[in-house]
């Protein structure tokens, strides 16, 4: 388990599931720049949570 990911992204999950709050998605970029940013809705950080919850982050 990635840890520091699933915290991360279960905050992010918070933030897009309150009833009190705007949802605007979390942004994800790569640092090589030729591509565009992709918004990243409430199931799309379940996923990743589910991912990160069984695998290791591989640099």
């Amino acid at each position: 388990m990635d840890s520091y990911k699933v915290q991360q992204l279960e905050k992010m999950l918070a933030h897009e599931t309150s009833k009190t709050e705007e949802h605007y998605g979390a942004r994800l970029t790569h640092w090589y720049g030729d591509t565009k940013a992709l918004t990243i809705d409430a199931g799309g950080l379940r996923a990743l949570i589910r991912y990160y919850s069984k695998h290791e982050t591989e640099l």
